[in-house]
């Protein structure tokens, strides 16, 4: 029984296909672990965990997470970790796993650390919550990742970016397409936050555009230079 008075039902096994002998051991074992406060449903779900059920599990409920950036978490981790996805979570050794990072940290060192930090994510918060006893990804030290360095995010301005704006009006590409690239160097947002801004976050009268969904979840303001508001007050017209 609960907290609230009410019974709950745990199947113990079908009749016939189950001996009383097994059926009265297991129903032992189960009141067992009731009487050390373990849920018999929650141990069941714990016993059958895989690890591809672990992975979707800890990224679909996981808040902080945006659901359409926790099914690309998901949809990566488990393409990484294919050859283990329907064994049990907790049966991943340490041996395993890191004879498959390193193999594939020499063919993409890059995908491979990042995806092993998503893993080791799960992993951390699956011990913390008594899913599994250990961490298998723990095995990867700082000497054995990979040394990443930061992506370049600006042209220079004394010989790239002349040259980039050079080329973006001698190419014969679509306009819309050139506005975005256009728009996105004078601004410095990201592809997808400059293909999915909204004319409700566009500010003509105050010279602002205001990002609201962001790669980091904060909002985010940004002038508007006299180049960005003709462009956008063009495109505005043109729509009208």
């Amino acid at each position: 029984m609960d907290g609230s008075s009410r019974n709950k039902r745990v199947e113990i096994g079908v009749v016939g296909v189950l001996s009383l002998a097994q059926a009265r051991k297991k129903a032992r074992t189960i009141l067992s672990a009731i009487q050390s406060g373990v849920d018999p449903k929650e141990r069941d779900y714990v016993d059958k965990l895989s690890l591809k059920n672990l992975v979707e599990s800890y990224y679909r409920s996981n808040q902080r997470i945006k659901s359409s950036r926790a099914e690309e978490y998901i949809s990566s981790t488990l393409k990484f970790m294919k050859p283990f996805l329907s064994r049990h979570a907790n049966d991943l050794s340490a041996k395993e796993y890191f004879e498959h990072y390193q193999k594939n940290i020499k063919v993409r060192p890059t995908v491979a650390d990042r995806i092993h930090r998503q893993l080791r994510a799960v992993y951390t918060y699956a011990v913390k919550k008594q899913l599994v006893d250990k961490n298998p990804t723990d095995v990867v030290t700082v000497q054995d990742r990979p040394i990443s360095k930061p992506r370049e995010r600006s042209l220079s301005l004394d010989a790239e970016l002349p040259a980039f704006m050079k080329s973006l009006f001698k190419v014969c590409i679509n306009e819309t397409i050139r506005d975005v690239l256009l728009f996105m160097v004078a601004t410095g947002m990201r592809r997808n936050e400059a293909l999915k801004l909204r004319w409700d976050q566009v500010d003509f009268d105050r010279f602002i555009i205001l990002l609201t969904e962001t790669k980091n979840e904060h909002q985010h303001m940004i002038p508007m230079s006299n180049l960005v508001r003709s462009m956008l007050v063009q495109r505005d017209q043109s729509e009208d």
